[in-house]
């Protein structure tokens, strides 16, 4: 059996009104981990995996497609299976270049975190939303409810280019 990735999704939500330091603690407060209880699995063609989501609304979706025969996008990430790669593609019109974060192997995971806000229309009202996403992206053969739970990650990527 090859390898397969799980990717968990954290998204901590707030609008402007929920800036002031106590709110940051809170949300820093908050798990950016949960154990990988009923993940929805995902078919992208040759490869499927595993997504487990927390947080977020329904104007929020963490979108995942194939990019080319064996490589995946996940929200900011590309995952390429067949090395276990995974590279940060930064905000949407950013000009950097791409952030290579390394290699999983088997039972090894990463934790990239970023933030992002986007304006929202309800009930006739305009207002930005902040959120800071927390992905969890393990390679593994056999799924383990707490792997991401039992061990600390092998790495952890921050791009909070727009604050906190």
């Amino acid at each position: 059996m090859k390898p397969s990735y799980i990717v968990q999704a954290v998204i901590k939500q707030w609008d402007k009104s929920r800036q002031s330091e106590t709110d940051f603690q809170e949300r820093a407060a908050m798990p950016d981990r949960y154990p990988v209880v009923s993940p929805k699995i995902v078919d992208m063609g040759r490869e499927r995996f595993l997504l487990d989501l927390h947080g977020g609304d329904e104007y929020r979706k963490i979108d995942c497609s194939r990019f080319d025969d064996q490589s995946l996008i996940c929200d900011r990430l590309l995952l390429n299976p067949s090395d276990g790669s995974a590279v940060y593609l930064g905000t949407p019109n950013q000009n950097r270049p791409l952030q290579r974060l390394g290699k999983l192997a088997d039972g090894d995971w990463l934790q990239c975190r970023y933030n992002w806000r986007y304006r929202v229309h309800r009930n006739d009202w305009f207002y930005w939303l902040y959120e800071e996403v927390i992905l969890n992206v393990a390679l593994t053969e056999l799924l383990k409810e707490s792997i991401f739970i039992d061990t600390l990650p092998s790495l952890v990527f921050d791009d909070f280019t727009l604050g906190r």
